[in-house]
């Protein structure tokens, strides 16, 4: 089974204030981060939208339709035809490991795609697809667009809440930085 990671790099980064993907955390940017966990985990990678502030040398593939949000750049992954399986991540998760993708690629197997769940609640990202998956058309609600195909729902611990935050202000990445900076 070929696996492709996916960075999803796309966003305007309106709440931030600059492009996230160049921003830098522990010496590396979200890009170079985020690129890495997938790398771990899948065969190749790509980036997914605009890709402003990531490092050359990834193929990018540009959202089926402009300004649709994550939603287009999923059916453009799907629409590619480079992998059996699909593994997508937010350039302003830092805090997902290969592990938790992992758990997402394992949990996939007889699903169209496969979430984390937190109390109760779908987390759409990080998310992993089967190439087979079909998205329904004119849907652009992520949450919705994925609780429409057969999904395995894995489970989130508590231990594990913080990592699937994204980061969205300069507030958010300075509170992470100064934590970072604790632990090591």
């Amino acid at each position: 089974m070929i696996v492709v990671g996916a960075l999803l790099a796309g966003g305007e980064s309106r709440r931030m204030g600059k492009d996230k993907s160049a921003l830098v955390l522990e010496g590396q940017t979200l890009a170079e981060r985020a690129l890495a966990t997938l790398a771990a985990v899948s065969d190749r990678q790509v980036i997914l939208g605009h890709g402003r502030g990531c490092p050359g040398g990834v193929p990018r593939l540009p959202d089926a339709v402009a300004g649709q949000g994550p939603s287009a750049g999923l059916r453009a992954l799907l629409a590619s035809g480079l992998g059996d399986a699909y593994l997508v991540l937010p350039v302003d998760m830092p805090g997902v490991t290969p592990a938790h993708l992992q758990r997402l690629v394992a949990a996939l197997a007889g699903h169209h795609a496969a979430c984390f769940v937190r109390a109760g609640v779908l987390e759409p990202l990080p998310c992993a697809l089967d190439a087979g998956a079909a998205l329904a058309p004119g849907e652009q609600r992520l949450g919705a667009l994925l609780q429409g195909l057969r999904l395995a729902r894995v489970l989130l611990g508590d231990n594990d809440a913080d990592d699937l935050r994204n980061l969205n202000s300069p507030d958010e990445l300075e509170a992470l930085s100064a934590r970072s900076f604790r632990n090591d």
